[in-house]
């Protein structure tokens, strides 16, 4: 899709701004760390989902932490992995998360997700090292979009990024959303839901933006989710100015 030069303008701005205060995941950043810290970065993708704060609070506590310790969860029968799951999902009021272990679909697409990883060759190590392995970064958002429940087109996105596995994506949350909009540009409808008008309008933004700078889409990225609120805020000044031209 064609991008206005004056949107293109307005994000590259954003970028030179903030980027000085943006932290971008290193990459292979996944190499570092713990089978359980890789098993939290799966748990906060499901939790995340519907609200940001309650995911953030799961990964705050010592005491949920614990209790969905990657080894301890190996160690107990599936029942009782479920109930630990969905006493801790809970616990930190992660929305969509039903009292009602056998409903919860939160509950169900965690359980998947440990015994995906648990039963992998290696751990959530080697499950991580096969991804780093295949040919791209599509094919790894592919990859993690059928194995993982409720991990998706963003969450995939993210989780990839966050593990230093990809580098040209953009995780649609609605936070990069509304800055896109604010600069002009017109999200298709149904990017957030199907694969291709996703991989197509990220693919824009990508050639637009990112390339003609010399930046990776990750970048971009982190730089619009970390700094929302002062994006936002700058937007809202400009607006309210007399007479202030739209940034960019």
């Amino acid at each position: 899709m064609k991008i206005s030069t004056q949107a293109v303008a307005s994000l590259v701005q954003l970028v030179t701004e903030f980027r000085p205060r943006t932290v971008v995941p290193a990459a292979d950043r996944w190499r570092m760390l713990s089978d359980d810290a890789l098993w939290k970065h799966v748990v906060g993708q499901v939790a995340v989902v519907g609200s940001s704060a309650s995911a953030e609070r799961l990964a705050a506590s010592p005491e949920i932490q614990e209790g969905i310790r990657f080894e301890r969860l190996r160690g107990i029968t599936a029942g009782d992995r479920r109930r630990a799951l969905n006493e801790s999902l809970r616990a930190a009021g992660v929305r969509y998360a039903s009292k009602d272990v056998r409903k919860c679909r939160k509950t169900g697409a965690l359980e998947h997700n440990f015994q995906r990883l648990n039963a992998f060759p290696g751990g959530p190590h080697g499950y991580f090292a096969f991804l780093a392995g295949l040919p791209d970064d599509d094919a790894r958002v592919d990859q993690v979009t059928c194995d993982m429940r409720y991990i998706k087109l963003k969450g995939a996105r993210d989780l990839l990024a966050e593990l230093g596995l990809v580098t040209n994506i953009l995780a649609f949350d609605i936070r990069l959303l509304n800055i896109i909009r604010e600069v002009g540009i017109d999200v298709p409808l149904g990017v957030t839901t199907s694969a291709t008008r996703y991989r197509e309008f990220q693919d824009s933004l990508l050639s637009a933006v990112c390339q003609p700078i010399g930046i990776t889409g990750v970048v971009l990225d982190r730089i619009l989710y970390q700094n929302y609120d002062a994006i936002m805020a700058k937007f809202k000044g400009a607006s309210a100015g007399c007479g202030t031209p739209p940034l960019g």
